[in-house]
């Protein structure tokens, strides 16, 4: 294994990957997880990361939506209330949206522990 094929991050779920898309499966336990689709397309377009959304569904406070990335590389983001699946051929990429889904999700933590 090369130093380059590790990366180590705390988590409270589970990152899965499976046929080459990274997907995060959140804790039951878990308070406030959620994440909007204004938030994230911020988060991610202060990486230099362009998305469109696709489609946004919002039912009993269940936020489920898809991101498209355009630059640098392609790719998209599905976010449901258990799950968040982050799929590009891009290892660095999908690294870096791991890391704004992983800190925007710890925000939210923060917070609702206040």
């Amino acid at each position: 294994m090369k130093d380059d094929d590790l990366n180590i991050t705390r988590l409270k779920g589970e990152l899965r990957v499976e046929n080459g898309r990274y997907r995060l499966l959140v804790e039951n336990k878990s308070n406030s997880t959620h994440i909007d689709s204004d938030t994230l397309s911020t988060a991610l377009q202060k990486l230099g990361i362009k998305t469109t959304l696709e489609q946004t569904t919002s039912v009993a406070s269940s936020n489920t939506f898809v991101l498209h990335l355009h630059e640098p590389s392609n790719g998209l983001v599905e976010v449901q209330p258990t799950r968040t699946l982050i799929s590009s051929s891009d290892k660095v990429l999908a690294s870096r949206i791991f890391e704004a889904v992983d800190s925007l999700m710890s925000d939210n933590q923060r917070l609702s522990s206040l």
